[in-house]
């Protein structure tokens, strides 16, 4: 999912599981505020080791940050939405970027 109200890159916990990817755990955990300014129970405690992200002919190599996800397995927040200079299509329910 992209998703313009996240701050982060996530991939929830279950799903990171089984595809059985190394975490690694953060020296520091990563406060999660959520979003009516609240902070959740449990901060960002884990990231992936690097990974290769694939959509469509698009491939770069990310680590996620580990969190528990509601409905989706993976989140691309605003820092990979500017990253990629993301145009939403809302009509046309896709994404398109020409970063490579």
């Amino acid at each position: 999912m992209v998703d313009t109200g996240s701050q982060g890159v996530l991939m929830d916990e279950r799903y990171a599981k089984a595809l059985k990817l190394p975490l690694v755990r953060r020296k520091h955990p990563i406060p999660i505020e959520a979003y009516d300014g609240q902070l959740a129970e449990k901060a960002l405690s884990h990231y992936t080791a690097p990974v290769t992200l694939q959509i469509g002919d698009h491939y770069e190599v990310i680590e996620f940050n580990i969190a528990t996800v509601a409905h989706y397995p993976v989140i691309l927040g605003i820092p990979w939405i500017r990253k990629h200079d993301v145009a939403i299509c809302l009509g046309e329910d896709r994404v398109a970027f020409t970063s490579r």
